[in-house]
């Protein structure tokens, strides 16, 4: 496929780890052809994220696209943009933004052939199938380069050597956060309840393993979830900065590119840890679909913690005995190592 000065659309528009996992896709597009012109349909949430990455060249709102759910104006913006390419990498609830994209006379509009929706309006549909977890969430997001000439399977580690972020310009506030004679260490409990998470209790248990004399750490979230773990990680520990609800996410991306280490179960900060080559340690309940295998942290300093068994028991619920059988102590025994191999 020619995509010399083409005008690409990639369509995302959920959360900050969605997000991550879509933008090696640009890269991968700026690749093949760097004429190419990415422009990326988020939300204003994700703005500053996306702003910061190489390979997009233009950030566009859905939210004020489709402001007071006027189709007639969305569609008029999407033809002001002049794209000759739309693609839908979401795969759930984007049916209006496919429809939008259509009425737009977007010529070519590729979407997965696994949505309904997609085969009235998309014009070249992919084979993505994702009930099986057979891959990650960002090689799925990959596969969609299989419509524009490129190959459908990339290995996690061609994905890791595609992303290119941006380094954030330092800021005061943040910088006077870090302490560089200790292990700048964030600890990220909370994920607004999407996802299976360890207790505040064990983010407690291993606040107490960490000396801290070897480890500055910060407890970050909003200031609803801040509440929710003061009882257990903060109030018993004046030592630990409590940042929940006081810093903004273009400052949390800033704290995050400087830190030497973050834990967190699956959400946002844990991704862009692993983005941003920072040493990450992601706390995942087996059962699938929501394992480390399909939603783990991606990057050469990230892993993840996992107890091995099949598990069906926490399904219907976010309260999951699994997770809450990795201890603090296996999640301290890393840290200190990390914290080892620094000062060495």
């Amino acid at each position: 496929m020619n995509l010399k000065n083409k005008r690409i659309i990639i369509s995302k528009t959920n959360q900050i780890g969605d997000v991550i996992f879509a933008l090696p896709l640009a890269s991968a597009i700026k690749k093949l052809e760097p004429s190419a012109h990415i422009i990326f349909l988020g939300t204003q949430y994700t703005r500053e994220l996306i702003e910061h990455y190489y390979d997009v060249d233009e950030f566009v709102d859905w939210n004020m696209v489709y402001k007071d759910n006027d189709e007639a104006s969305a569609v008029k913006q999407f033809q002001d943009l002049h794209a000759d390419i739309f693609i839908q990498v979401r795969a759930d609830d984007s049916d209006t933004i496919c429809r939008v994209a259509k009425k737009a006379k977007i010529p070519l509009r590729i979407g997965t052939s696994h949505r309904l929706h997609n085969w009235f309006n998309c014009n070249r549909l992919v084979s993505i199938g994702r009930s099986q977890c057979k891959y990650h969430e960002t090689q799925y997001d990959m596969m969609f380069m299989k419509a524009l000439g490129g190959k459908k399977y990339y290995t996690l580690e061609e994905i890791i050597a595609l992303r290119r972020f941006k380094p954030l310009p330092k800021t005061d506030r943040v910088q006077s956060l870090l302490d560089p004679t200790r292990f700048n260490l964030i600890l990220h409990p909370k994920t607004r309840g999407e996802h299976i998470e360890w207790k505040p209790e064990q983010f407690g248990e291993l606040i107490q393993l960490l000396p801290e004399d070897k480890f500055k750490i910060f407890v970050t979230g909003s200031k609803v979830e801040g509440d929710k773990v003061r009882e257990a990680m903060l109030a018993p520990f004046p030592h630990v900065e409590d940042l929940c609800g006081n810093i903004s996410l273009s400052e949390l991306m800033e704290l995050i590119q400087n830190i030497d280490g973050l834990v967190c179960a699956s959400t946002g900060p844990v991704h862009l840890a692993a983005a941003f080559d920072v040493k990450t340690l992601g706390l995942y309940a087996p059962i699938r679909p929501f394992h480390a295998g399909r939603w783990g942290p991606v990057g050469s300093q990230a892993s993840s913690l996992s107890i091995d068994k099949n598990c069906e028991d926490c399904r219907k619920t976010m309260l999951c005995h699994c997770i809450w059988e990795i201890t603090p102590k296996q999640v301290s025994d890393t840290l200190l190592r990390w914290q080892q191999a620094r000062a060495e």
